[in-house]
């Protein structure tokens, strides 16, 4: 993981928001994740054209230790 993507808050968490995240808020628990799978990692919806997690940001998210 890189360095840049080490630092991405959550999807939908407030640190997110603030820079720009058009990701869902509620259904993404404020960042807390959407539902975990099998082991446990939360999983996220994520918005398309958001500008931080979309598929002009990154494709891939995984599970990060930012505190909001």
């Amino acid at each position: 993981m890189s360095n840049k993507q080490s630092s991405m808050p959550r999807p939908g968490s407030k640190k997110a928001r603030e820079q720009g995240c058009t990701c869902a808020v509620i259904e993404n628990r404020y960042g807390a994740g959407a539902y975990f799978d099998a082991d446990g990692v939360p999983q996220f919806w994520i918005s398309s054209d958001c500008p931080l997690h979309g598929i002009h940001g990154y494709n891939t998210i995984e599970v990060l230790d930012v505190k909001d």
